[in-house]
């Protein structure tokens, strides 16, 4: 599911520094689709650089380049930028720590909304939204600005639209009282979940 944008007012460059991610999927382990607006009220050209920071909570390790997606009404958001100066559209280059670097490649006109995609792996275990920040550099500096989050409820998570917010058991233990060989044993689960579980909602032990 892609989010629309909230737009903010900033003195630094983005006009909208647009939360990225319209996050697909809050479940842990799972593929999840992070989505990027951005609108600047100045052009960006051939040559700057655009980096997005703080998203280090997930299990995609260095990927030079990682492919962009096209997304609806994006504007070819996507073909703005390669993994680095003059390479090919449509990629960036991410590291695990959790920057993506993207080299604009094709001018990107002010005050005109441009949206792309870009795919990593969740963290095995539940895990907060972390603060995700922007900037540019090149022919305009761009300090580094909080990107907005869509503040929203995604698959039953509370807030599970905001990036790398990702749903799990905080504690998740088995155990048993007898190791006796053909006694009666008693297994006892303890879960604690980082959300609510709702009437009709399956949690499976395998």
């Amino acid at each position: 599911m892609q989010q629309r944008d909230q737009c903010i007012k900033s003195d630094q460059g983005f006009q909208s520094i647009i939360y990225q991610i319209g996050q697909s999927n809050p479940t842990a382990g799972a593929t999840n689709i992070l989505t990027v607006t951005l609108v600047s009220d100045i052009e960006l050209a051939v040559n700057d650089v655009i980096t997005i920071t703080g998203l280090a909570d997930t299990q995609t390790a260095d990927t030079d380049p990682l492919t962009l997606i096209s997304v609806d009404e994006g504007n070819d958001g996507h073909l703005k930028f390669s993994n680095a100066q003059g390479d090919t559209a449509g990629r960036g280059a991410w590291a695990a720590a959790g920057t993506l670097t993207l080299h604009v490649v094709a001018a990107m006109l002010a005050n005109t909304e441009y949206r792309f995609a870009f795919s990593v792996t969740n963290k095995a275990t539940a895990n907060a939204s972390p603060s995700v920040n922007i900037a540019a550099s090149g022919s305009a500096d761009i300090s580094a600005a909080a990107m907005t989050k869509p503040g929203t409820d995604l698959s039953g998570v509370t807030g599970g639209a905001d990036p790398l917010k990702v749903f799990g058991f905080k504690t998740k233990k088995i155990g048993q009282n007898n190791p006796t060989a053909w006694a009666t044993n008693q297994i006892t689960v303890t879960l604690v979940s980082n959300t609510d579980l709702a009437v009709n909602d399956i949690v499976t032990i395998t």
